[in-house]
């Protein structure tokens, strides 16, 4: 959802000879959009209030690349994370069957990303055994996922990855009943599992 304007396109068409049948040889264009709701991975919630331009690049793919805008929390009452940039890219338009490929670049609370990770539809900290759930801190970092453009979507046909930088970590109870603090840490998750590595404080040393 949004606003379009200054919508441009070309087109170059084939005919045959008696003009009974007219194909696409060659599309382009794009379409500027602003005060956008992209809904990425329902129920997951949408990025909101962004800007971005739709491009149109040949008759079997289209790509939305966002400039800016928020991605709202799965919780009530958490706070919104910053999408500094991203895109959404859509192929196979001229097939059966299309594929959808999303990059987010995020920024904001660490407890709202990992919200968005443990929902139903990515489900990537189902199986931790690192009590992130409690975690605080504050994120930059991506999140990838590509999928199957199907009704009912499979968690086995799900593509997702994320690698953030986390600062400030605060984490309770992660080792023996001690607390990470002052972390610094990389983290990278994804159907395979999850991987922490960097430093803080644990117990005072």
């Amino acid at each position: 959802d949004g606003v379009a304007h200054d919508a441009q396109l070309s087109l170059q068409l084939a005919m045959d000879e008696d003009l009974g049948s007219v194909r696409i040889n060659r599309i382009s264009g794009t379409l500027p959009a602003d005060g956008l709701t992209v809904h990425w991975l329902r129920p997951v919630p949408p990025a909101v209030n962004s800007q971005g331009v739709l491009h149109i690049q040949d008759p079997g793919s289209l790509m939305i690349d966002i400039a800016s805008g928020q991605q709202l929390p799965n919780a009530s009452g958490a706070a919104p994370v910053k999408v500094e940039s991203g895109s959404v890219r859509i192929t196979g338009l001229d097939q059966p069957d299309q594929d959808a490929r999303v990059d987010l670049h995020l920024s904001g609370p660490l407890p709202t990303v990992l919200g968005l990770l443990s929902s139903p539809s990515m489900n990537l900290l189902a199986h931790s055994k690192v009590p992130v759930r409690n975690a605080d801190g504050v994120v930059d970092g991506t999140v990838s996922v590509g999928f199957p453009l199907v009704n009912p979507l499979r968690m086995d046909q799900l593509a997702v990855t994320t690698r953030t930088h986390l600062s400030g970590l605060h984490l309770p109870g992660v080792l023996a009943g001690q607390t990470l603090s002052q972390g610094d840490f990389d983290l990278t998750a994804s159907d395979d599992g999850l991987t922490l590595q960097g430093r803080g404080m644990l117990g005072g040393v």
